[in-house]
């Protein structure tokens, strides 16, 4: 539930007061990330996938879109958030941590010389980012875990077998619910920029309620079922000192085994 409401708040993301980073975690390859991210591709609004990006590229991406921003999807982080903190990877942190929260900018020198004058680049818009974040990743990533929902993923065994994924027919069977997404968003932003959800029984921390609040409104769709009051919707991961948002739900599982992917799955020894 918690990916699938993910993916539909790119298309209103502007109605909410934060964005939470969407975070997939594996301790190995070949656990089926990449394949979330495909997907998320198809399905959310305006969305680019990217293994190399610059914090300059970003901004002006962003700032292009005005009130309606791009999805932001990194693949392989750990890459960026290596075992050494690199000027680039200081640079997206601060993007990632502070593109969270709506009205969020960063000024930037713009031009040359006496010409040379201060820009406000905003930076609120959504993000996924999936790598093996594990060790000095899983620190030098730290303030970003602190905003985001955690899936941890594990590679499918070797009985578990799935179709073949096949850009070009999830591209086709995607195209007609894009368009049914923007225009559901459209007809309930306003209600959505009125809501004040409530959270599932047991979330009281106020990071926590904070980095999901918007996506429970989604899950309530008039005269349906309460979605968002359902048990296990979100929970925490406490792993010594760190505490992460971790979604506890079958949704990444049915996409991924149905695109072809991984499988979700919470790692052992993971309370």
């Amino acid at each position: 539930m918690v990916l699938c409401l993910w993916a539909v708040h790119t298309w209103a993301v502007s109605a909410f007061y934060v964005t939470p980073r969407l975070v997939l975690d594996s301790p190995e390859p070949g656990s089926g990330k990449t394949r979330v991210l495909e997907i998320l591709a198809l399905l959310c609004h305006d969305a680019k996938l990217t293994l190399s990006t610059t914090t300059a590229a970003l901004y002006r991406r962003i700032k292009s879109a005005e009130d309606k921003p791009p999805t932001i999807l990194q693949d392989e982080c750990d890459t960026v958030f290596g075992r050494t903190n690199t000027p680039q990877a200081e640079d997206l942190r601060g993007l990632f941590n502070a593109g969270y929260k709506t009205g969020a900018t960063v000024d930037r020198c713009e031009g040359h010389g006496r010409d040379m004058t201060v820009v406000d680049f905003p930076v609120f818009a959504p993000v996924a980012l999936a790598g093996l974040i594990s060790g000095p990743v899983a620190k030098n990533m730290r303030t970003v875990l602190d905003r985001a929902v955690v899936f941890h993923m594990r590679r499918r065994a070797p009985d578990e077998q799935v179709d073949e994924f096949r850009s070009r027919d999830a591209e086709t069977a995607a195209a007609p619910l894009r368009k049914r997404l923007r225009a559901w968003a459209d007809d309930h932003f306003d209600a959505l920029a009125a809501a004040r959800p409530q959270m599932p029984e047991g979330v009281r921390d106020r990071r926590v309620v904070q980095d999901v609040d918007g996506l429970p409104h989604l899950a309530q769709p008039e005269g349906g079922r309460d979605l968002a009051a359902e048990p296990v919707a979100v929970g925490i991961d406490v792993r010594g000192e760190e505490e992460f948002l971790v979604a506890r739900d079958e949704t990444v599982e049915r996409l991924a085994i149905g695109m072809g992917g991984g499988r979700h799955r919470e790692a052992p020894g993971r309370e």
